[in-house]
């Protein structure tokens, strides 16, 4: 087994890519002596008349990487200093910034770069990482960078969005995660900007693969979940969760962009975390095989109900759920799917929709309305819903067409002026005759911390996402109570005006007698 020694001067050539012909060259001496000070086999003495000009030339070369190199030999092993090799001060002692650093530069100088550099070398107990002694049956070498904060892994992960930014066709990312996101949510200014990044990419065409494992607190998922919900609820992504719940199993997390980075996140403890970026292909293939793996033994957030709810799915909905829940709906305006049963047929007619489809959306209309019957007058808990004002009153001066019933029906539904202002007329007296029935009528500066979509969510039971592409049903608990709790946080925000009974009876009321007009 053959090894490749190298001493310190050989490990900063190596990290500087400083080559043994070019040092030889500007000393005027024979390679051969150069190859012995890299192995080791002789030691250039801070005594040689060589040792200045080494460290001139180490120096010349690109500094961020000559730091990055010193860095990594100091914390390896506090060198050992024989009685008076120390630079002592008056009281005969050393400052720990002078021990780290130093303050002594070469030939007099003063750079604390300069002195590290004079120690590492000069310094025999200094000794150089072993990753880099490379034995020949190793399959590959590979450079990484380690990053121990925060803000180190931050900046890895936006240089990896980068170089995915750049790519002319679109890829995929995959993240794991077991470290509660904490390297996301300590910055809320990266993470909003992370997130703009990430749709984006996914709106080009990107895929992206996400696998959480929860801890028995859902607090910091919540957070995550209301500043991440564009990103949770893009169709191009694919998100998993971990289906068991025991808290701190395994802390480590991978962010990979295929083909190109893996950045791998490992943590003891919130201050104790590491993240490692590798940019070469066999550490990437594996990392990306740890991750299919991990896929493989967790569940999908989210079931696809392609594109139609169906009747059965409409009756498990409303028959799943825990005495007591609230049934929350946001959407941009009513949804017709659970209107009433003559304004349904109305609609239907109207829409010349007979025959198979006409039974089939009618017994999906029936379940869905004896869901919100049930939610109303069987004591099971309020039923909330949040509409948003201004998409209701742009759909009172254009063509309304139902997205959910033209999901449904499988065709373009649309909604005349006269139905809609049936349906309003229906919320208001909804309004006026349940006291569990509550409507907010929302505005943007409401911050409900959820994209333009249709979403339902009956406590910690359920949640229905509702989208030009179709519905999707999410029963994970820890998901479904983030969404239910940033719901009920939503309608907080929106002040009095806009969720008293009365003001909102009197909107609608507007709203009707324009559309009949």
């Amino acid at each position: 087994m053959t090894e490749r020694k190298l001493s310190t001067l050989g490990y900063l050539m190596d990290r500087l890519g400083l080559s043994t012909a070019a040092l030889a060259r500007r000393l005027h001496v024979d390679a051969s002596l150069v190859s012995k000070w890299r192995s080791g086999s002789r030691r250039l003495s801070a005594k040689s008349v060589y040792f200045d000009e080494v460290c001139r030339m180490l120096l010349e070369q690109n500094p961020m990487a000559l730091t990055d190199a010193l860095r990594s030999l100091v914390p390896l092993e506090e060198p050992k200093r024989e009685e008076g090799e120390s630079r002592k001060r008056g009281d005969g002692s050393l400052s720990k910034e002078e021990e780290i650093s130093g303050t002594e530069g070469i030939s007099g100088g003063s750079s604390g770069t300069e002195a590290l550099l004079y120690r590492v070398l000069n310094d025999r107990h200094f000794t150089v990482p072993k990753a880099f002694t490379i034995r020949a049956e190793a399959l590959c070498t590979a450079e990484i960078a380690i990053y121990t904060s925060g803000e180190g892994r931050r900046q890895a992960i936006s240089d990896l969005l980068e170089i995915a930014e750049a790519m002319e066709t679109p890829g995929e990312l995959f993240y794991v995660d077991s470290e509660q996101t904490g390297w996301l949510l300590e910055d809320t200014a990266y993470a909003r900007e992370w997130v703009v990044r990430m749709v984006r990419l996914l709106d080009r065409g990107f895929v992206f693969k996400v696998a959480l494992h929860f801890s028995v607190s859902v607090d910091k998922f919540v957070a995550f979940f209301q500043l991440c919900s564009p990103l949770i609820f893009h169709r191009n992504a694919q998100w998993y969760y971990h289906q068991y719940y025991d808290e701190n199993i395994y802390w480590f997390s991978f962010f990979i962009l295929e083909h190109a980075m893996s950045i791998a996140g490992m943590s003891m403890s919130p201050e104790q975390t590491s993240a490692t970026v590798y940019t070469d292909a066999y550490s990437i293939l594996q990392h990306r095989n740890v991750v299919e793996m991990v896929l493989s033994s967790c569940r999908p957030m989210f079931s696809d109900l392609s594109m139609g709810l169906g009747a059965e799915a409409a009756r498990m909905l409303r028959e799943q759920g825990r005495a007591g829940e609230t049934l929350f709906s946001y959407l941009p305006a009513p949804a017709f799917m659970s209107a009433g049963e003559q304004l349904f047929d109305d609609i239907l007619r109207d829409n010349e929709i007979t025959g198979a489809a006409a039974s089939r959306l009618r017994e999906i209309n029936r379940q869905l309305r004896g869901l919100v019957e049930n939610q109303l007058t069987g004591g099971q808990g309020e039923f909330i819903q949040i509409l948003q004002l201004g998409e209701m009153e742009h759909r009172a001066d254009t063509c309304f067409i139902s997205t959910s019933l033209s999901l449904l029906g499988k065709r373009k539904v649309v909604v005349s002026p006269a139905h809609y202002a049936r349906g309003l007329r229906e919320l208001a007296l909804r309004l006026e005759a349940f006291p569990a029935y509550r409507l907010f009528l929302a505005a943007d500066a409401d911050d409900i911390r959820l994209p333009a979509m249709n979403c339902w969510c009956r406590g910690t039971s359920w949640m229905v996402q509702m989208d030009c592409e179709g519905f999707r049903l999410c029963r994970e608990p820890t998901l479904c109570g983030a969404a239910y709790t940033t719901l009920e946080q939503g309608w907080r925000r929106v002040p009095p005006g806009r969720k008293d009974p009365a003001a909102v009876r009197a909107v609608l009321e507007r709203l009707i007698e324009r559309l009949e007009k």
